[in-house]
């Protein structure tokens, strides 16, 4: 039977629009790039030779030897004949790259397979849409009277899951009436109230997992699927065979009952060859006898579903869409709400230039995924000169024959003006400063040929004609380039017995995602001024993800720290806090029920040695009746978030007539609820292990294999470190803070290039700093734990991110399930703890905590907001601190990075000289000017870039305070 092939190439949604130009090398055994649309083949080849002006690959003396002028299009190499070769070249010993991947996917296939679909998926809303604000957050899906909740209809039936050891009881009876009915009465203390509404209750966890249908695998490129037949067996192994160990073990499972694997590629004969073969190498997994979605799977003798594939033909570009909508069948069926799973195999992604890769990438998250959709995509690391310049010219010249066959196409595409091989020699070097290898033709003798309309291209003896490029890209540069397109890294997989160096790195789009403040600069924009309506979009769903799918809805009535309010509080307190603001500036009442604010002002942070000891707060109520309902504070929160939009829809649209006070209250409240996201998460994190629900949209960690990959990570790192993990700082004079007096904004017009700040960042000082030593790794989990256990293991000396077993084994909270991890898999995390705590270990190795201005001068050669920082959400937890690396010419730099946590100073936040209160907000700092706080610096998993990387920003806490995401380093005097 022949294979079910989608032809896009004829549709009329077609747009014809190009992706970048893939003007590299090829890197695997896929085909190229698919993806030109617009000029046809020989018109991108007439343009390309008729260029004269030359280009210098690079800045220094060698780079001139390798100038050229013309060029042309990479998709000459891959006619019939140029496939054939190219399929040769991967079965050379010297094309590392084929090999690489392959190895990686027969090691680690099964491990890759059960990570594509492990992303726990958000079946509906549960957060603001800026663009449609009168739908905001789900209130339309409760009753006002907060008597009943409402399953919307597009939520798929939640199926029972088993217990762990440290779930809560579940009520049966009343979990499984939810199941049958609509409108259920709610009562406090049911954790299972709400679970199937994906509105105001929409808590998802690994706990109740979603039975999805099917799943598909998306194929860009798809080619000879030589090495993809080995992944579509392990999928089949690890997702469609039955675990009849999962019962008894109650391992959490990413079981599919069908999945579909596509194909894309441009060429329909091609795709019907391949899918063909496919069948007969792999008909025990696969089978393209297709099936539409409402059909049974195909099931064999063996008794579990096949994998159906089936092919799209089509460009890059047409198939988006497509892909994004779920419609992959030549139906045109939609498939919407099934896990998908993108593959970019091959290194392709080498094929363009680093910003048309940044490009590509963007588009593909954008245009093709949802949230918790995820891709494996294929990166090469090396940057070996010698494995390259081989790999790409083998000893065989099995490479220079596949070049010079793209002349004969040349010749044949243009109707044979007189191109031929003899007139070219192969010629290729690897760029190591700029990362890539680079392909050439260079001309043998002077010579012209007569293309179109009689015009001639002249050739001059010894002239080069770039044909390929391809990129390589060190971890950092491969970290900067995905997440560039929004796309967060769940694991990667690295052939370590080979010398290549290549990687498969599978990422997913998230539900939410805070780009680097690096991003905004690069493109003249601000990213400490105004936030945009797009900013406040990913924070809002970042908090509703917190406050309405993390948090149980039974457990925001308790108190996980005694210092603070119940949870509830901050749910009700970030839109209070905000609408204050709003009233006080237009001078308009309160959004209503009007004494909200009164009681969601302020929260508290009593004196730990003294609870007495307290500043100013809201009264809240004393008994639980009567707090406001959720479903109350969510509507309440959609009325004072539709009125911030009209604001920006008003009074900020044209920046000539914003008002410099308007902007900076918008910075403020933004801020502040950025802050008490993480206040709210690190709460979190003390709720009882196994209570704490799965963020939606993201992957859970698979902690043995991310174990492992640490393990070599910190190895290698400790091998190749070139300086003592101490190190020496020489006497300086650094400047703190910037000048942002907010007195002087009703007479200062507004500047969008202004950085607005709080009142203890103004003004700029001057601070000499003397000279002193700093370790380049904060203080390990595994370092704490040495030192806690020569203590004797006091309770004093316990962190609050620890929980300690009644045998003494430690593990540390987490905020994914199951919420506590082992202490061995976080052994090289920074160790998150109180402030007094870390400075007894550091004066245990003869040192302390670093003063304020010492910690600013280290975070001034190693920023916080960087490439591969683990800030903004990149992981749901601390990992193991990272060295500086070696820094080429590609404009990525590797800093340090200390594992994404906050870093305690020994200095006390106090008044400096020329503070004075904010007029806006006149309590933000004094009422801490106490002697007991100390300051700390940076920022932690849970910041995002906007305030990580602002380097005047200031945080503190009461020095013996536990639960803050916080670590520390050691210095010493020098």
């Amino acid at each position: 039977m022949v294979a079910d092939i989608l032809n896009l190439r004829t549709s009329p949604k077609s747009s014809n629009a190009s992706l970048p130009d893939p003007a590299a090398a090829r890197n695997g055994d896929e085909a190229p790039a698919a993806g030109a649309g617009g000029d046809t083949l020989a018109e991108q080849i007439v343009e390309g030779l008729r260029k004269k002006e030359l280009v210098v690959p690079g800045e220094t003396s060698d780079d001139k030897e390798w100038a050229y002028a013309k060029d042309i299009t990479t998709m000459v190499l891959y006619d019939d004949k140029g496939l054939d070769i190219y399929d040769r070249i991967t079965q050379t010993d010297d094309y590392y790259l084929y090999g690489s991947e392959l190895a990686i996917l027969q090691k680690y296939g099964k491990e890759i397979a059960g990570r594509l679909f492990a992303s726990t998926k958000l079946p509906g809303c549960c957060t603001t849409n800026i663009d449609n604000v009168p739908a905001m957050g789900c209130s339309s899906d409760v009753s006002s009277d907060n008597s009943s909740v409402s399953t919307p209809k597009s939520s798929p039936r939640l199926e029972e899951t088993e217990q762990g050891e440290d779930d809560a009881p579940r009520k049966e009876d009343s979990y499984r009436g939810l199941q049958k009915k609509t409108d259920v009465k709610e009562k406090w203390g049911d954790s299972a109230v709400g679970r199937n509404n994906f509105g105001v209750n929409g808590n998802l966890g690994l706990d109740e997992q979603h039975k999805q249908s099917y799943g598909s695998v998306i194929e860009l490129g798809a080619g000879s699927l030589k090495k993809t037949s080995v992944l579509l067996r392990a999928l089949h192994d690890t997702l469609l065979v039955p675990d009849d160990t999962a019962a008894e073990t109650k391992k959490p499972q990413t079981k599919l009952s069908g999945l579909t694997y596509y194909a894309l590629d441009l060429e329909h004969g091609q795709l019907e060859t391949t899918l063909a073969q496919l069948e007969k190498t792999t008909g025990e997994a696969v089978t393209t006898q297709g099936m539409n979605r409402s059909e049974t799977s195909p099931v064999p003798a063996s008794g579990s579903p096949k994998i159906v594939a089936k092919g799209i033909c089509a460009s890059y570009d047409d198939a988006l869409p497509y892909l994004k909508e779920g419609k992959y069948d030549s139906s045109g069926s939609s498939s919407r709400n099934d896990p998908k799973s993108i593959l970019f195999l091959g290194s392709s992604i080498g094929n363009y230039s680093r910003s048309g890769a940044s490009d590509f990438l963007r588009k593909i998250s954008e245009d093709a995924m949802l949230p918790g959709d995820t891709m494996l995509i294929g990166i090469d690391g090396c940057d070996d000169c010698a494995t390259i310049e081989r790999a790409y010219n083998d000893s065989l010249n099995v490479t220079r024959d596949f070049i010079l066959n793209g002349i004969d196409h040349v010749d044949a595409i243009l109707g044979h003006p007189g191109f031929s091989q003899d007139q070219f020699e192969y010629a290729n070097r690897y760029n190591q400063p700029k990362g890539r290898h680079e392909a050439y033709l260079r001309a043998k003798e002077d010579f012209a040929v007569k293309v179109r309309g009689g015009e001639e291209i002249k050739f001059a003896r010894g002239e080069l004609v770039r044909i390929e490029r391809s990129y390589k890209y060190t971890p950092h540069e491969a970290a900067a380039l995905l997440a560039s397109a929004g796309l967060r890294v769940v694991q990667k997989w690295t052939d370590d017995e080979r010398t290549g160096g290549y990687s498969l790195y599978l990422v997913e789009k998230p539900l939410f995602w805070f780009p680097s403040t690096l991003e905004a600069k690069a493109k003249g924009v601000n990213p400490f001024g105004l936030p945009s309506l797009q900013e406040w979009d990913a924070l809002w769903k970042a908090w509703d993800c917190v406050t309405l799918s993390m948090i149980p809805r039974d457990l925001l009535l308790t108190k996980p720290i005694d210092l603070r309010h119940i949870c509830l509080f901050y749910l009700g307190h970030i839109p209070g806090f905000l609408d204050i603001h709003m009233s006080r500036y237009l001078k308009e009442p309160f959004t209503e029920p009007a004494h909200y604010p009164d009681m969601f002002e302020r929260g508290i942070d009593p004196n730990m040695e003294d609870p007495s000891k307290v500043h100013a707060h809201s009264v809240v109520p004393t008994r639980m009746e009567d707090w406001p309902s959720v479903d109350e504070i969510v509507q309440y929160r959609d009325r004072v978030r539709k009125r911030l939009h009209s604001i920006y829809t008003e009074r900020l649209v044209d920046p000539k007539t914003t008002d410099r006070r308007l902007a900076r209250v918008m910075g403020m409240v933004y801020e502040h609820e950025v802050m008490h996201l993480e206040t709210l998460l690190y709460m979190a994190a003390q709720i009882t292990p196994g209570k704490l629900l799965t963020a939606p949209g993201f992957t859970v960690p698979d902690w043995p294999a991310l174990s492992k990959q640490w393990d070599r990570q910190v190895a290698a790192e400790k091998r190749s470190a070139r300086d003592d993990l101490v190190i020496s700082y020489s006497a300086s004079r650094i400047t703190i803070g910037h000048d942002d007096d907010d007195a002087l904004d009703a007479f200062t017009a507004y500047d969008a290039a202004h950085t607005f700040g709080w009142d203890n960042e103004t003004p700029s000082r001057v601070v000499d700093v003397p000279a002193f030593k700093i370790s380049q790794l904060p203080i390990s989990n595994g370092e704490y734990l040495a030192f806690y256990r020569k203590a004797g293991m006091p309770k004093e000396l316990l962190p609050g991110s620890w929980l300690q077993r009644e045998d003494g084994s430690v593990g540390v909270r987490v905020l994914t399930a199951p919420g506590v991890v082992p202490i061995e898999i976080a052994r090289d995390w920074p160790c998150m703890a109180a402030a007094k705590q870390l400075s007894q270990y550091a004066e245990s190795v003869g040192g302390r905590l670093p003063r304020e201005g010492e910690l600013r001068r280290w975070h001034a050669d190693h920023p916080v907001d960087h490439v591969g920082a683990n800030i903004g959400f990149a992981n749901w937890h601390p990992t193991p601190a990272r060295l500086p690396a070696p820094i080429r010419d590609t404009g990525v730099a590797a800093h340090a990075s200390n594992g994404g946590v906050w870093e305690w100073t020994c200095s006390t936040f106090d008044a400096h000289e020329g503070w004075k209160a904010s007029e806006l907000y006149p309590d933000y700092s004094r009422d801490f000017f106490d002697g007991c706080h100390w300051i700390m610096l940076g920022g932690s998993f849970a910041t995002i870039p906007r305030v990580a990387g602002r380097t005047t920003f200031t945080n503190w806490y009461q020095a013996g305070y536990p639960y803050v995401f916080a670590g520390g380093r050691v210095a010493y005097d020098a």
